[in-house]
């Protein structure tokens, strides 16, 4: 799971000029990832930045 979802971040770095977000993330995999799971990785390999609201990763 973590090499596929690694497979997909570096896709979403080279063609998105979003932020990566939860949302963008799971709008640019269209919901391959459960929820839970996109955060669980994004929490693991990216520091939470902004808000509640506005959290953002880098």
């Amino acid at each position: 799971m973590d090499e596929l979802f690694y497979y997909n971040i570096q896709q979403f770095i080279a063609l998105s000029d979003e932020k990566l977000t939860r949302r963008t993330f799971e709008r640019f995999t269209e919901g391959y990832f459960p929820e839970f799971i996109s955060v669980k990785l994004l929490n693991k390999y990216f520091d939470r930045q902004g808000s509640k609201r506005g959290t953002y990763y880098v």
